[in-house]
């Protein structure tokens, strides 16, 4: 054989993979695509996780009335205080009282003790209801008994903050406003 001409045997091998790009075309560019795969995997089995959770507590939750006059005639006849919750859609704390809280099955059995109304701030005919109550932060909860306010919390807070608040407003004394009679 010529020393110039070569043997086929003897050529270097290309790698015919072929690559997005040429600066993909090596493998030892390649090493960083591993922890990025990994983070992205861990992130989505986290929301996964979380979603999955939400999904748990998405089943029965308060009955809400959406008629403040209804729910304070209803109030009356069952001798119930009301819960009035200051709320709108879109709402980050708002969703997560929708989502983690009123679904908790020890928050549904509190909720029994009241006649429990859910005020959109964001219909214009619940305006006066939003003056008349003082309303400046969303998502915000009255417990009215009678005419007399004994109770106002806001949220987002826990399930077991919500039952505290609920049992603190059920245990309030009604103090009398001038001209009525205890």
């Amino acid at each position: 054989m010529d020393q110039n001409q070569t043997n086929p045997e003897q050529l270097p091998t290309e790698d015919k993979t072929p690559s997005c790009c040429s600066s993909c075309s090596s493998s030892s560019q390649r090493w960083w695509a591993w922890p990025l795969v990994i983070v992205v995997c861990a992130v989505l089995i986290s929301t996964y996780k979380s979603c999955q959770q939400d999904r748990a507590l998405s089943g029965p939750s308060i009955e809400w009335l959406h008629d403040y006059n209804t729910a304070v005639a209803q109030a009356q006849q069952e001798n119930k205080p009301l819960l009035i919750v200051f709320s709108r859609e879109g709402c980050p704390g708002c969703d997560q009282m929708k989502r983690r809280v009123y679904p908790h099955p020890d928050v549904l059995q509190a909720s029994e003790a009241f006649v429990p109304v859910y005020v959109d701030t964001n219909v214009p005919e619940n305006g006066w209801l939003i003056d008349h109550f003082r309303i400046e932060v969303i998502p915000t909860y009255v417990i009215q008994r009678g005419n007399t306010v004994v109770r106002r919390f806001l949220g987002p807070i826990s399930p077991d903050e919500f039952i505290e608040e609920l049992q603190t407003g059920i245990n309030a004394p009604i103090e009398p406003t001038a001209g009525e009679q205890p």
